[in-house]
């Protein structure tokens, strides 16, 4: 079963938020999503993936997305705090979906500037535009309100990229910018093709049922380390349930490494 039943779910109007961390919180089984079914039984606001996640980094975010919220940010801000922790959004973590009012708070804050929206200068914005068009970047709207443009070579993605914030109204409210600047003389070569990867084994009650691969170039520490991501998507036969599951392979010497170490900010 993908979906999340819903006929147990009560009455919610005591809730302002409920967070789905779970697979396809936010998938419809015909009759909506669990997610949009707890914002029309009275929740002011619910929050799931409307696909299979991966358990480590779905962990990952709601830890940073919670923390936020404890100090009075709404929950459009902490998604965008929790995602702006992540250097590629993997794991389809980017497929993150809002029921309901993104602008519920769950404490009252304190003053917190990094809730003020100020807007970026014209001069700001130019230099954006002027960046984006001299470079080869790609594109990727995290949330309405947060995108990324990632650096690329040869259709290749790299953990550098440019990272915008708008406000509600669609104004530009800050501009943060990498601390490096790779170019293509910085590369070194991928040896895909030489590179002995470590045999994945599932389980007699998993199985297969999907493979991606992906190669960028990790930018962390003044090093350069391109890295291929295999994510499996399986399926438990007992458990009626699919999951994810990833590798992330050094192509330099072929080693494996940890998900923190490629992924996280």
């Amino acid at each position: 079963m993908y979906y999340i039943l819903q006929s147990g779910l009560g009455n919610c109007s005591n809730l302002k938020l409920v967070v789905w961390a779970t697979c396809y919180g936010a998938t419809s089984d015909g009759n909506g999503s669990i997610s949009a079914k707890a914002v029309s039984n009275g929740a002011k606001c619910s929050v799931a993936w409307d696909d299979v996640t991966y358990d480590g980094i779905s962990t990952r975010f709601t830890d940073v997305m919670f923390t936020s919220l404890a100090l009075g940010n709404t929950v459009s801000f902490s998604i965008n705090y929790a995602l702006a922790q992540f250097s590629l959004p993997v794991g389809n973590i980017e497929k993150i979906v809002v029921n309901g009012s993104s602008s519920t708070t769950i404490t009252s804050a304190a003053v917190n500037p990094r809730s003020t929206s100020v807007i970026v200068s014209a001069d700001g914005i130019n230099l954006l535009n002027e960046t984006i068009a001299q470079g080869n970047f790609e594109k990727m709207e995290l949330t309405d309100t947060l995108v990324r443009y990632y650096k690329t070579f040869n259709d290749i993605m790299t953990t550098e990229f440019i990272e915008v914030t708008y406000d509600d109204t669609g104004n530009i409210v800050a501009i943060e910018w990498p601390d490096t600047d790779v170019t293509e003389e910085d590369l070194p070569d991928i040896k895909k093709d030489d590179v002995v990867r470590p045999h994945f084994y599932a389980s007699f009650r998993n199985n297969v049922i999907n493979t991606e691969t992906e190669i960028i170039y990790l930018v962390k520490n003044d090093t350069i380390i391109p890295v291929e991501i295999i994510t499996r998507t399986l399926y438990d036969q007992v458990l009626d349930i699919r999951y994810l599951d990833m590798e992330f392979i050094n192509l330099l010497d072929g080693t494996n490494m940890e998900m923190e170490d490629v992924i996280l900010s």
